[in-house]
């Protein structure tokens, strides 16, 4: 009987402290970079508030923090808003392939006592190659040209040795 009571004192204390949790949503749930050397790339997420109260959210790499920035790093939301935070990555070496998490944690803005922080972790991973293919939007459309036109000369060709034969 002594044993209930400790745990329901225990639960009492316990489940109260569980609504104080931040909350957060995070989109896209992964980040995949492909960039030449020395080249910036960005990519979007949006960071939203699910709960009923003001949060503060904080956003960091945990590995290669000179090559990955978040802008901005630190902000708030009020409840039910949303944020788009660019996340811009830049390696130097080429032909790698570098792998980490991107942390985002929520805290209350008004915090009395003891406060819970929710966190998540965006697994990253960035794919370093000599050089990323460009295509001449003017070669594109001259290629495309030409094959019609072949298509064309061929088919009226078959036609007109259809007509001949007949």
């Amino acid at each position: 009987m002594k044993t209930i009571k400790i745990i329901t004192i225990i639960f009492g204390l316990v489940l109260p402290l569980s609504s104080l949790a931040a909350g957060l949503q995070i989109s896209p749930s992964r980040l995949n970079f492909t960039v030449a050397p020395n080249q910036e790339m960005t990519q979007k997420i949006v960071v939203a508030n699910p709960t009923a109260d003001v949060q503060i959210y904080e956003i960091t790499a945990d590995d290669y923090t000179n090559f990955i920035k978040p802008q901005p790093k630190s902000f708030t939301l009020e409840s039910g808003a949303r944020k788009e935070v660019a996340i811009t990555v830049m390696l130097t070496q080429a032909n790698q392939k570098v792998a980490t998490n991107l942390s985002v944690v929520a805290k209350p803005l008004t915090a009395d006592g003891l406060t819970i922080g929710t966190g998540a972790k965006i697994p990253l991973e960035i794919t370093v190659i000599e050089t990323i293919p460009s295509y001449d939007k003017n070669l594109v459309f001259i290629v495309i040209v030409v094959v019609l036109v072949i298509i064309i000369i061929i088919t009226s060709l078959y036609f007109s040795q259809k007509r001949k034969i007949k």
